[in-house]
């Protein structure tokens, strides 16, 4: 009888620990830097040309860690950040969720763009009352910039022929060096090609426009260690947080 009971008692703590180890292992996780991992979301532009540089930063020092992108419009990852569908997401606007927190990470300016041999660059003093006969090639997301693009043009009573909206920026790129249209892109998408010169940037006199790129987290959700460290990563390489 005794035997048969201790036989029991051995299957029943052999079962108990068969089920243990997984959540002990995430647990473990949770609080390592050895594995594990980070969920990430980022707008288009942010996704593509900041942080790639914040990835290879990251992974030089935590090579064991899993990371998973998610590219999505700002509104939607300031809403999958407060259902914890993200970490930490990079976005083009403050949110004003109470219950998202979000430190800013970098300026960037909105210029027009064109292609080399546009005769736009003749123009010693570009204003937007010139750009009335161009052909404007659109970026489809809605978004501040493009509002205020849209409202300037207006308050100078100027029409924009957009003859053209594009989903990607990359394409977008491609189509103003093929001299289809000009363009207003973010400046952080297209440094590669003004230092090449496969574009080149219009200076517009009376339009100027800067947005932030900001990192949201939840307020008060707990983060693994992996995400808290790529969030130092992120912060450390913001010029506009002073430690």
């Amino acid at each position: 009888f005794f035997q048969a009971e201790d036989g029991i008692r051995d299957k029943l703590v052999t079962g108990v620990q068969t089920c243990a180890l997984p959540i002990l292992t995430q647990i473990r996780e949770l609080h390592s830097l050895e594995k594990g991992r980070v969920r990430i979301g980022a707008s288009e532009s942010a996704g593509n040309y900041l942080l790639p540089s914040l990835i290879q930063r990251f992974r030089r020092l935590h090579p064991g860690i899993r990371i998973e992108v998610l590219r999505q419009h700002s509104a939607q990852l300031v809403q999958d950040v407060r259902n914890n569908v993200v970490d930490l997401a990079l976005i083009s606007f403050m949110p004003e969720d109470k219950d998202v927190e979000a430190l800013p990470l970098m300026h960037d300016e909105l210029i027009l763009i064109a292609s080399p041999g546009s005769p736009l660059l003749k123009k010693r003093k570009l204003k937007i009352e010139d750009l009335g006969s161009e052909s404007f090639i659109a970026h489809t997301v809605s978004s501040l910039s493009r509002r205020r693009v849209v409202e300037a043009f207006k308050s100078s009573n100027t029409p924009l022929n957009i003859t053209m909206e594009v989903a990607m920026i990359e394409t977008i790129k491609k189509l103003v060096a093929m001299d289809l249209g000009i363009a207003f892109v973010p400046e952080m998408c297209v440094k590669d090609e003004l230092a090449r010169r496969e574009l080149v940037r219009l200076k517009l006199t009376g339009f100027e426009y800067q947005r932030t790129l900001w990192m949201a987290r939840r307020r008060n959700g707990t983060l693994s260690h992996a995400a808290q460290e790529f969030g130092r990563i992120v912060i450390a390489s913001s010029p506009l947080i002073t430690p």
